[in-house]
């Protein structure tokens, strides 16, 4: 059962909402319930736009930590400052500078996707779904994340609420 004022769950038998005080109704489940969908939905949002800060702000921290590590000679990883003239076989050198791409594409398709959250832009939705995609290639946090969007934002009910909270 939700509460009518704030869509606060509530269990059976509270006769009053500990989140806004109002006095539990029993009544029909019809638009209260409708309420407490989009109050949660919303809520969800806002947690989904803060989980991508996050993110960013955790890969762009690995970024600069692994281009630190590289820059000392700590890690043998290789990047695009790399000094020529390279060995023979090129396909190494080509990782990091495709890692740091993969990096670079991650960080700003996650700022997009809080930034359009934020704002509920038409698409937001879109972007997120993307950096969902994009985020499944970073175990653990990243496959987590990325599965827990996906499940959030896909379906016409999500749409249909996504669209009724712009």
């Amino acid at each position: 059962m939700y509460c009518g004022g704030c869509g606060q769950i509530l269990t059976n038998g509270q006769t009053v909402c500990r989140q806004c005080g109002r006095t539990v109704k029993a009544g029909a489940p019809g638009p209260t319930s409708a309420a407490a969908e989009m109050f949660a939905f919303a809520r969800t949002i806002r947690n989904l736009r803060r989980y991508w800060v996050l993110f960013a702000c955790l890969n762009v921290a690995l970024g600069v930590t692994g281009m630190i590590l590289v820059q000392t000679g700590l890690s043998q990883q290789v990047g695009p400052w790399e000094p020529w003239p390279h060995p023979p076989m090129l396909e190494w050198t080509y990782l990091g500078g495709s890692g740091w791409s993969l990096l670079i594409v991650r960080v700003a398709l996650a700022a997009a996707a809080s930034i359009g959250l934020k704002d509920h832009t038409d698409w937001a939705r879109f972007a997120t779904g993307l950096a969902a995609v994009m985020a499944i290639t970073q175990f653990p946090i990243g496959l987590v994340l990325g599965a827990y969007t996906l499940v959030k934002l896909l379906g016409k009910r999500n749409a249909a609420l996504f669209e009724q909270l712009s």
